[in-house]
């Protein structure tokens, strides 16, 4: 299945408000917060550790743009898994999508 390592920096987004991403992130190192605005003022909903998966998961499954943020905290390393290419490794693969499902 194709998944891509990326680090990044203290800060960075890895998903601003209104992207299209339908990534699943597996931490391999740092912090990651998801977080959404509303009048000027953030309120931070769900953390993300080291060896812990996030996703944006209303955008995951509907391919609308997120209603949140998720930044770095600290420099953070991930591995990223689309959802195509999930989806096209659990057709191809039917005994794994029942261990997904379950």
């Amino acid at each position: 299945m194709p998944t891509q390592k990326k680090l990044f920096k203290r800060n960075e987004y890895l998903v601003s408000q209104g992207d299209k991403n339908q990534n699943i992130y597996a931490i391999i190192s740092g912090a990651v917060r998801v977080y959404y605005l509303s009048k000027d003022e953030e309120f931070t909903i769900r953390f993300g550790y080291k060896d812990s998966m996030i996703s944006m998961l209303p955008t995951y499954f509907t391919g609308e743009g997120s209603l949140f943020y998720m930044q770095a905290l600290r420099s953070t390393e991930v591995l990223m898994i689309a959802k195509s290419d999930l989806d096209q490794y659990l057709s191809e693969h039917p005994k794994h999508h029942l261990d997904y499902n379950t």
